[in-house]
């Protein structure tokens, strides 16, 4: 089977499975909770399909294989039950949303090797608001990009141009950095990207201290790993708030804050006892 087909079949399935009433939703989750019913918890995972399905296609522009989006939706929805309690008032698609969304993040993160890039909040601002950015100033020049677009995205987003134009060739993927820049000349596009002047060395270290960072993520419990991927591994426009989150978990905005700093430190801590 094809994956177009795969993702066909899945459509299928999430268009036929309907979507899980309050009472029903609560039956299934007791029956899960109490008897370990395990044809409970699917039934609950496979109304969320539509939700899985939904999520991994606002993240197509990354060009990520959709059936890869789709498994790790999945899984993120079988953590999602595991930690989720319908007496504390909150819809299970509210909380597992959060769930799945950073866990699609995370892996476009990983998948596209942004290791290579500071981690910093704007790049990360880059990589998500790039092509949003690009179509609204083409769209406000006609349909066409104006010679001096980098410029506009650069000042638009906060970061710089050089940045930019690395991002774009990042994004492009399927172009290779030793390509023609152009069809008259030899200069490949790698040549053509402004130098942010760090040394090679420098841009080593970020590259390594954002893959032990990354690698120690994935030793946080799942509240916590939840927690930074949902605040920290997203663009602005979908940070949860704290006092969402602390709903979700039944706690206070304060606890979901220190959580998210003891998440950190952790992190801090596996990069200086690496890197010292």
């Amino acid at each position: 089977m094809t994956q177009t087909s795969r993702s066909n079949a899945l459509g299928l399935a999430a268009k036929n499975t309907p979507m899980l009433t309050e009472e029903t939703e609560r039956a299934l989750f007791e029956a899960y909770r109490n008897k370990r019913d395990h044809r409970a918890r699917n039934s609950i995972a496979l109304a969320h399909l539509r939700l899985v399905l939904g999520e991994a296609a606002r993240f197509a522009r990354y060009r990520m294989p959709t059936e890869d989006l789709i498994t790790e939706g999945n899984i993120a929805i079988m953590q999602a039950i595991e930690g989720f309690d319908p007496a504390r008032g909150v819809r299970f698609c509210a909380y597992a949303r959060h769930w799945v969304r950073s866990a699609m993040i995370a892996h476009v993160i990983r998948s596209r090797s942004l290791v290579t890039i500071s981690g910093t909040k704007a790049n990360k601002r880059l990589f998500f608001q790039l092509d949003r950015t690009r179509a609204s100033i083409a769209a406000a020049h006609g349909g066409k990009l104006p010679a001096n677009a980098n410029d506009l995205i650069a000042q638009s987003l906060g970061v710089t141009k050089a940045s930019v134009e690395v991002m774009s060739v990042r994004l492009a993927g399927d172009q290779s950095c030793d390509a023609p820049a152009g069809p008259e000349t030899e200069t490949t596009l790698i040549e053509t990207l402004a130098s942010d002047d760090e040394a090679a060395d420098t841009i080593l270290i970020k590259s390594e201290t954002i893959q032990i960072a990354l690698e120690a993520l994935q030793k946080l419990s799942d509240q916590e790993r939840h927690i930074i991927t949902a605040r920290i591994f997203t663009d602005a426009e979908t940070v949860p708030e704290l006092a969402h989150i602390a709903a979700n978990y039944g706690v206070t905005p304060q606890r979901v804050h220190q959580i998210q700093k003891s998440a950190l430190a952790k992190i801090r801590v596996a990069i200086l006892s690496a890197t010292s």
